[in-house]
Parts: structure tokens; sequence; C-alpha cells
């Protein structure tokens, strides 16, 4: 019996069932693009996003014609595919909010593009909206977690479709406004040096600023204001080290658009959860301030 045999059938077998994988979610992807499963309530003009400091920080109940689809360790690259699919299907949305803050524009974060629990937990839900350079972008980085993920977005999908559901963000769970009502930060100042070394702390995000781009274009193309914000964290926050790179990255390549800086929102500890998020407290107080700003169309 030649030895080879067995080898070449289950490699015959194994690119098979990654051809056959591909072609079901390149069909499920022409299927889900339609927007009709992206479509809001009409009266949302405003959509909030970014990663976890917006997230907890914009109470979509109390700022008007909001909705926040902030989502935790959510980067750039995941956002720009949200706005892909919402956009287009709701030209009533007249505003987008976008998190621009410390740690969001630090090279620190880049790998929560591709690493494991990231990837496997965000792709599925924007996978219809990731076009081939940013399938290549994932698979360059993590092949085999890229391709668990294509399994995943697929098994997602045939589960929307047969559920005969009508919103794809509801159903994949794009996060909405999330209610954390203790505060930790005491407790982590009287414990921890705040002073801590990050790598690449003052290191800028090349893969941050190109995205935060594409969003831009993509925010000009269908007419709506793109702001860009940064939500209140506290002055121990180890990445407040970077602001200078902050400040450079935004004025090089940001500079034209409105900038909406609440970094330094007065709040008290105990509106925070912990060094850089705020809790329903602190949440509440930004909200009802960042409403008074909408009402008074100065965003």
């Amino acid at each position: 019996m030649n030895v080879r045999q067995p080898i070449v059938k289950v490699s015959l077998l194994a690119t098979l069932t990654l051809v056959a994988t591909l072609v079901v979610v390149q069909l499920l992807k022409q299927h889900l693009c339609n927007t009709r499963f992206y479509a809001l309530p009409t009266h949302v003009e405003h959509v909030f996003c970014g990663h976890s400091h917006m997230q907890l920080a914009i109470n979509d109940s109390i700022v008007t014609n909001a909705i926040n689809f902030g989502e935790e360790g959510e980067t750039y690259f995941y956002t720009l595919q949200k706005l892909e699919a919402i956009l287009p299907a709701n030209p009533h949305i007249s505003t987008v909010f976008l998190e621009f803050t410390n740690n969001a524009l630090s090279k620190q974060l880049d790998e929560r593009t591709w690493r494991k629990n990231f990837l496997l937990s965000k792709f599925p839900k924007v996978s219809p909206y990731i076009d081939w350079h940013e399938f290549k972008e994932l698979w360059m980085a993590a092949p085999a977690n890229t391709l668990k993920a294509y399994s995943a977005s697929a098994e997602l999908e045939i589960k929307f479709l047969l559920a005969d559901e009508t919103s794809f963000p509801n159903y994949s769970r794009w996060y909405r406004y999330y209610v954390e009502k203790k505060s930790t930060l005491d407790s982590l100042i009287a414990i921890e040096n705040r002073a801590k070394t990050i790598e690449m702390l003052h290191t800028p995000s090349m893969q941050a600023i190109s995205y935060i781009e594409k969003i831009a274009q993509l925010c000009s193309k269908c007419e709506v204001k793109l702001v860009l914000m940064r939500s209140p964290t506290h002055t121990t926050w180890a990445y407040r080290a970077n602001e200078p790179m902050l400040d450079s990255v935004r004025t090089a390549h940001f500079g034209d658009l409105p900038y909406l800086d609440l970094g330094d929102f007065t709040l008290g500890n105990k509106d925070y959860r912990d060094d850089s998020h705020l809790n329903y407290s602190g949440a509440t107080k930004l909200s009802h301030y960042v409403d008074s700003l909408i009402r008074a169309n100065v965003y």
C-alpha cells in the first residue's frame, strides 16, 4: 500500500472543506449585505462607536435620538465594518461620534484586531462587510484563527437566516450601552503604582490612523458628520502619559474633524468604574451633558 495515499486523501478532503466553507460564506455574505437587515428606528440620528470607553460612557436612553454601538475591545478595523453596514441603510443618521482616546491610538492595541478571543468574537458580527484586503490583513497576522472565525461567521449567519430575524446587529449582539454600577477606582489608586510603563505607549498605531481615515471617507460619502470624541478618563490612568502623541496624531491627520474632548470632564472618583471607564453614575452625568450639546445643535 502506498503510504502517501491516505495523506493525499486527507489533504484533498481538507482542501475541499475549505473551499466549500469559503463558497458558503461568500453566498451568505452577498445575501446579508442587504440593507434591510441593518435598518434602525427612523428616529435614530446619532451613532456612538468605539471600544469599552464609549460603551460605558454614553447612555443612549438619555441622549436624544441616539444609539450606542460601542463594544469592549473593538478596534477601528471592526468599527469601520459596522458603519459600512448601517450608514447606507439608514439615511436618517446625521452624526457619528467616534471614540478617539489615548489607548485606541496606541500601537499597543493593534493586536486586538487579530488576537484569538477578539477575532472569534468580532469577526462573525461584521463578516459580510469585510473585503478581501481586510481579510488578507487578518490572515497574514493569524491564519488559523481567521479560518476559525470565518467558519463561525457562516454558522452565525445561517442561524440568523433560519431564525427569520430582521436585524442582524440585534441578533449578533452589536453591544449597546452597558450599565455598570460598581466603582473600584479608590481601591485601585490605593494598591497600585499608577506610574507603570506600558510597552509601545507612545507609538502611534498606523492601523488605527488608516481605519479612522477610511471611516472619515465613508461618513463623507454618506453625508454624515464625523465627530471625534474622547470619553472621560481618570488622571491616574497610565495611558494619559501619551497625551503629546494623541495630540500630534489628531493635528497631523484629523485636524479638520470636529473634536469633542471630554477627557477631563469634571467627575468624582465614585463616577468611575476604574481609572479608564465610567460607571452608571458617571455615564448619566456625561450623557446629560452630551445631550445638551446635541439639543443646542453644537453637534
